[in-house]
């Protein structure tokens, strides 16, 4: 599993929705999915969590901020390591513990320098913008094998209750461990979850939880960030980037 950082809805299709919705009818997987993947492709921000499982551990990342890249915080966890990183433009910054710098690389005295510090990515490192396409990696998922299948005529949508809110579940077989869409309820469905799909950002079925569309605030760069290289000179890679490799 690879957790990397490279990573509106039709006023026709709304207003059926707002039929169906008055006559107790349920809308299609085929229209879900379409106005889903409008709303949700055409939003400004979002945060999302990605969770999966690498060789056992529970590894998580989340980023906040613009869906195209431009502006976003982003936190991994993978059993004891863990980062926070900062995308801001081109320009990458990025705070971790021993554990996290020891993992991509970093020897015992340089991962207890860099242990809990801010620090800036190399301007010349391919690496140093490491942010996550949110808007690419969900038209990704409706472009996909599975997303078709979760439009297809077979795709089942039932009525669901996701954290106290009224949701829709789109599903194309009943498998545990099949792929499903979950988006909310009303006139202008947006994507809640994506659970068990297998992205080019994870590699391996990882779950996928969406929230405040629109409504993430804008980040800073932190301040008094030193260069990376000052610590791991031209060694920076992944660490002055702060992906890493799962």
């Amino acid at each position: 599993m690879t957790l990397r950082t490279t990573a509106a809805a039709t006023l026709t299709t709304g207003a059926a929705l707002l039929a169906l919705s008055a006559c107790g009818g349920t809308p299609s997987a085929a229209d879900l999915t379409k106005d889903a993947k409008s709303s949700s492709t055409s939003a400004k921000s979002t945060s999302v969590d990605i969770v999966g499982s690498v060789n056992g551990t529970r590894t998580t990342f989340s980023a906040y901020g613009a869906t195209n890249g431009s502006n976003q915080k982003q936190i991994q966890t993978q059993g004891k390591a863990s980062s926070e990183g900062l995308v801001i433009g081109k320009q990458a910054y990025l705070k971790a513990n021993t554990d996290f710098w020891q993992q991509i690389g970093a020897n015992a005295t340089d991962a207890k320098k860099l242990n809990g510090k801010w620090w800036k990515g190399a301007a010349n490192d391919p690496a140093s913008n490491p942010a996550l396409d949110v808007k690419q990696m969900l038209a990704e998922f409706f472009d996909s094998e599975d997303g078709k299948k979760l439009a297809s005529k077979d795709a089942k949508v039932t009525e669901t209750k996701t954290a106290g809110k009224d949701t829709y579940t789109v599903s194309a077989s009943d498998a545990k461990d099949a792929v499903k869409l979950v988006v909310t309820r009303d006139d202008k469905p947006q994507v809640v979850k994506i659970e068990n799909y297998s992205s080019k950002l994870t590699n391996t079925k990882a779950n996928y939880t969406f929230s405040k569309w629109n409504a993430v605030e804008t980040y800073k760069a932190p301040s008094g960030a030193k260069p990376i290289t000052s610590v791991l000179g031209g060694q920076s890679g992944s660490g002055a980037s702060g992906s890493t490799g799962k």
